[in-house]
């Protein structure tokens, strides 16, 4: 009996060590990234990218917030009575410190915007025209434009 359990013992250890040692576990296939090698490489992930233009537009640094909110602070009716950077106090008073950071993200996330445009236009003309066709191509540019 006592023998029996030790080669039970050494058997479950053997089947173990057999079974965890698996390279291709190791290193998996990142699923939330795409390499810039294959980013062009199906009509879907072309689409993809295409919607991420405008997900960089939407971003709560540009569109999606700041942009409109700076351009309310500045409006005649808004008054400020606030001196805090949150309720948008230098931009209101047309005082931009080195540590305020407002109007600096804000153009920050612009340009990234435009740095993904260009970056999908130029993709497109290297890689994409082949995998989604010429009038796709020309709407999508359109789009990035």
């Amino acid at each position: 009996m006592k023998h029996s359990k030790l080669y039970t013992f050494f058997l479950l250890v053997l089947l173990a060590a057999g079974t965890s040692c698996r390279k291709d576990l190791l290193y998996p296939q990142p699923q939330t990234s795409v390499a810039d090698v294959s980013a062009f490489s199906t009509p879907a992930r072309v689409q993809n990218q295409v919607l991420s233009l405008y997900g960089a537009l939407k971003n709560g640094n540009v569109y999606g917030g700041r942009y409109v909110i700076y351009g309310d602070i500045k409006a005649e009716n808004f008054i400020n009575q606030l001196s805090n950077l949150v309720t948008g106090f230098d931009v209101w008073s047309e005082n931009q410190t080195n540590s305020a950071t407002a109007v600096t993200t804000l153009w920050q996330f612009a340009y990234l915007a435009i740095n993904n445009a260009n970056l999908f236009i130029d993709g497109m003309d290297s890689l994409g025209a082949n995998v989604v066709g010429a009038t796709a191509t020309a709407n999508y540019v359109a789009e990035a434009n």
